[in-house]
């Protein structure tokens, strides 16, 4: 996960603020001009933070922290040869493996580029099963 954090100062006074030390906070997604639809972004001007539109004049001083958190999933890989199956029923042929020198190797062709370009040849190593291509 990422975080980004903002600290702004606070305009409001000391009467407004919460008991015991508790703090407010705004959590802010995206925010849109209100004028024109475009999306705000975040300056510091003079020690305070405000919105601010890249098109037209719109501005909004940030009155309270701002903090944005985002968790983001890893995105799984996907297999593009098709994963241990793929291999279940590939032929053998002498190929030297870059890793352990066994000099037998499964592979498999894939057109991965244009059609006037020659085919890949992807390998896997009978001993080690580690994959390279060609």
């Amino acid at each position: 996960w990422r975080e980004f954090e903002f600290q702004m100062e606070s305009t409001a006074s000391k009467a407004s603020e919460p008991p015991d030390g508790a703090r407010k906070t705004k959590t802010a997604g995206m925010k849109f001009c209100p004028t024109c639809s475009n999306f705000l972004l975040i300056e510091e001007m003079r020690g305070k933070y405000r919105y601010f539109c890249q098109t037209c004049p719109y501005i909004d001083d940030i009155k309270s922290t701002l903090r944005d958190r985002t968790y983001m999933k890893k995105k799984e890989v996907d297999d593009v040869l098709g994963g241990e199956d793929a291999w279940k029923n590939a032929d053998k042929c002498q190929a030297l493996c870059p890793k352990c020198k066994n000099m037998t190797a499964y592979y498999t062709q894939l057109q991965t580029r244009s059609a006037d370009e020659p085919m890949t040849t992807f390998y896997r190593c009978t001993e080690c099963h580690f994959q390279w291509k060609e």
